[in-house]
């Protein structure tokens, strides 16, 4: 869509830029719900400043509020992630290396709670080899005993058999 307007300058302060923009934005977003409420339209706009120190503008026509309020909530969802990786971003200067800060740090979270199960299954391994290790040394003293009672009974028939050659 053309423009009807020249652009007007650019200020030179961030101080006089945050005033045009918080006095354009409140213009802008009551023209938008004018013009939603005026034509029954869909409209979602939302805008921030780089040297904002509170979150996003946004607007949401009453009609898309009314009709599709869940596809609405994952949009405002979206921008709200962007918006907060465009803040970062131009405090760093480097959309990029935002990303890849955010990145690195799902990854590092995901390989913690990897770690954590892994030494949560070593740790069962480890009880369970222990557990083993104490019925296996049960089983052989149980078995050392019922052969005193059957060498009592029966003499050792190894040593017999030696004997007997």
């Amino acid at each position: 869509m053309a423009r009807k307007r020249g652009l007007k300058m650019i200020p030179k302060t961030q101080r006089s830029a945050s005033r045009i923009f918080n006095d354009a934005s409140r213009e802008i977003l009551t023209r938008c719900e004018d013009l939603s409420n005026r034509t029954a339209s869909w409209i979602y706009i939302a805008m921030h400043h780089p040297g904002a120190s509170v979150p996003f503008l946004h607007f949401a026509s009453r009609r898309i509020r009314k009709e599709a309020p869940d596809e609405l909530a994952k949009i405002h969802q979206e921008v709200s992630s962007m918006m907060k990786l465009l803040k970062r971003a131009d405090r760093t200067h480097s959309l990029e290396q935002e990303r890849e800060k955010l990145e690195a740090h799902r990854m590092a979270a995901e390989a913690v709670k990897q770690a954590e199960e892994a030494n949560k299954q070593a740790a069962e391994a480890s009880d369970r080899a222990t557990r083993a290790e104490l019925e296996s040394e049960r089983l052989r003293r149980e078995l050392e005993a019922r052969n005193k009672i059957f060498y009592s009974m029966y003499g050792n028939p190894a040593q017999d058999s030696v004997a007997r050659e």
